[in-house]
């Protein structure tokens, strides 16, 4: 079984940070290994960030949740992640995207028959839970 550098990697627009960081502090607290953009930026200061995102989505991480919204699918950044999330699905035929939905916005790529989380029913502290779950996380046991 692959050794992966994070548990699960989070990839979202900046104005859905306050209900982003409230699920990865939930997380980080439990001793879950969460890729968090906040978290890095000392190691990604000065770094090409198109590079280390490339890394980050296609190799180091178990999953990747998807906070899926209207600004997500505006964004520069998170299209380029998007891109290496979805290949890295294709090519390894696994499960790995995590739709998480704020809204009801069309992701080019994102299949409608994948199941997903609507983030309007479930706290963040609630959503943390889910993660957990999906991760069988020992907290829970």
């Amino acid at each position: 079984m692959k050794k992966y550098s994070y548990d699960v990697a989070f990839s979202y627009a900046g104005e859905d940070r306050e209900y982003v960081s409230k699920v990865a502090e939930c997380l980080k607290n439990i001793g879950v290994k969460v890729f968090y953009d906040v978290d890095v930026i000392s190691k990604t200061w000065g770094k090409d960030l198109y590079t280390y995102l490339e890394e980050v989505y296609y190799q180091k991480a178990q999953y990747c949740v998807m906070f899926i919204s209207k600004s997500y699918e505006k964004k520069l950044w998170t299209d380029h992640e998007r891109k290496y999330i979805q290949a890295r699905e294709f090519e390894s035929n696994k499960e790995y995207i995590l739709p998480a939905r704020f809204d009801d916005t069309v992701i080019s790529g994102v299949r409608k028959t994948i199941g997903y989380i609507d983030l309007n029913n479930y706290s963040p502290f609630q959503f943390c839970e889910i993660i957990l779950k999906k991760l069988n996380h020992p907290a829970l046991i």
